[in-house]
C-alpha cells in the first residue's frame, strides 16, 4: 500500500515537469508511460475483471452463450468469451511452466491463490 501511494504522491508531484527536463524524448516518453500509463493500465484491468468475468463465467455455465440473456449483442458476449479463453489460456500456460521448471507443491499452490486473488487486488489497488 506504501509502495503504491509513493507512486502516486510522485506522479502528482513531478509529472509536469516531465516535458520540460533535459531528457531526449525517448527517455521523456518513458518516464510518462512508466508514471502515468500506469493508472490507464490499471483502470483497464479494473474494467476488464468487472465486465468480463461476470457475463463470461455467466455464458461459460450455460454451455451456450446465446442462451444466456445479458442484454448485450452476440458480438461482445463473443469478444468477452475470447477474452476469458485468453485469460485461461495464460493461466494454464503459467502453470504448464511452473511443473516444467520447479513442481514443487508450493509453487503450485501459490499460483493457485494469485490467479484466484489477482482480480481482487486488482480491484482493491483501484479503489484506494
Amino acid at each position: 500500500l506504501r509502495w503504491a501511494m509513493g507512486w502516486d504522491q510522485v506522479t502528482v508531484r513531478y509529472a509536469h515537469s516531465f516535458w520540460s527536463c533535459p531528457l531526449s524524448l525517448r527517455r521523456r516518453l518513458g518516464l510518462f508511460y512508466i508514471f502515468i500509463c500506469r493508472w490507464v493500465t490499471q483502470v483497464c484491468a479494473v474494467v476488464i475483471i468487472i465486465f468480463n468475468a461476470g457475463p463470461s463465467l455467466q455464458a461459460l455455465l450455460a454451455q451456450d452463450p446465446r442462451d444466456v440473456t445479458l442484454n448485450q449483442p452476440l458480438c461482445i458476449s463473443e469478444v468477452q468469451m475470447l477474452s476469458f479463453y485468453m485469460y485461461a489460456a495464460f493461466i494454464a500456460f503459467a502453470f504448464l511452466r511452473a511443473l516444467a521448471n520447479e513442481a514443487h507443491p508450493r509453487l503450485l499452490v501459490g499460483l493457485l491463490f494469485y490467479f484466484m486473488l489477482a482480480p481482487l487486488y486488482v480491484i482493491f489497488g483501484s479503489a484506494l
